[in-house]
């Protein structure tokens, strides 16, 4: 959360913050709050795919798990 509000304070383009959340290395411990995002989903690419889908592009990616058409 502190992540996020310094970058919005910085005014920190909107790619980098993307950047900076889905590239975190939870070994550093400066970025250890921003790999919360990698975390807590175990890596799991099902719910990454998912959640990077709703929260970056506004499209509703978990259908396409079992559905394969256009």
């Amino acid at each position: 959360m502190k992540f996020l509000q310094a970058s919005f304070r910085q005014n920190k383009p909107y790619d980098q913050l993307v950047r900076e959340i889905l590239s975190a290395d939870s070994g550093n411990p400066a970025t250890r709050p921003t790999a919360r995002f990698l975390l807590d989903r175990d890596a799991d690419p099902y719910l990454l795919t998912r959640d990077v889908g709703r929260m970056f592009f506004g499209v509703d990616l978990q259908c396409a798990q079992c559905h394969d058409h256009p």
